[in-house]
């Protein structure tokens, strides 16, 4: 998508296009929502952004200040991956978004959440080959076609932005240092 596409969150519903192409990113709690952050809140803002000609992306939380269940609740992330696949079966959305900064405190109730259950919630990771109980899986299974993204990382300045560290070592979090060198990934 160029840039020239990229539209904003919450679509203004006075917001007028021109007839380019835009998109716009909607919120939804899935339990114990604020007003309006609610599936059928959901539904409404969405179809009035596609009735712009716009895309929609959703940010799919699980509920306000705990972006995904919380470490080793397997039945929270059951719940969240039903919430997902209805959530997909009624909007006509591009693509969902699991989470947002689960690397922030203020996103996740104060837990820390390792990189691999935010992989687990969202693709499956550590799964065995017969369970299906994942984000990606329960949206593809609604609609093949859905785009599904992890959450985005907040920048690792401290809590001050993007500012560069001079030591690159991984936080207790398992998530890296700001500034870290990651290396090469495998082709």
């Amino acid at each position: 998508m160029p840039l020239e596409a990229i539209g904003s969150h919450w679509m203004n519903p006075d917001r007028q296009l021109y007839g380019r192409k835009s998109c716009a990113v909607e919120l939804v709690y899935l339990n114990d929502p604020l007003p309006g952050f609610d599936l059928a809140a959901l539904k409404q803002r969405v179809d009035m952004v596609r009735a712009k000609g716009a895309d929609v992306w959703v940010r799919v939380d699980w509920r306000p200040r705990q972006v995904l269940p919380p470490m080793e609740d397997e039945a929270g992330v059951f719940d969240y991956v039903q919430g997902v696949q209805q959530l997909v079966a009624e909007n006509n959305v591009r693509g969902i978004i699991c989470g947002n900064e689960v690397n922030l405190h203020t996103e996740t109730n104060g837990a820390e959440i390792q990189p691999w259950w935010v992989a687990r919630i969202v693709h499956g990771h550590q799964l065995e080959s017969d369970r299906t109980d994942c984000a990606y899986q329960f949206a593809k299974t609604a609609r093949p076609s859905i785009q599904v993204l992890a959450p985005p990382v907040a920048p690792l300045g401290g809590g001050t932005g993007c500012r560069r560290r001079r030591h690159h070592r991984s936080h207790s979090s398992g998530w890296p240092a700001a500034g870290a060198r990651l290396g090469k990934l495998p082709v």
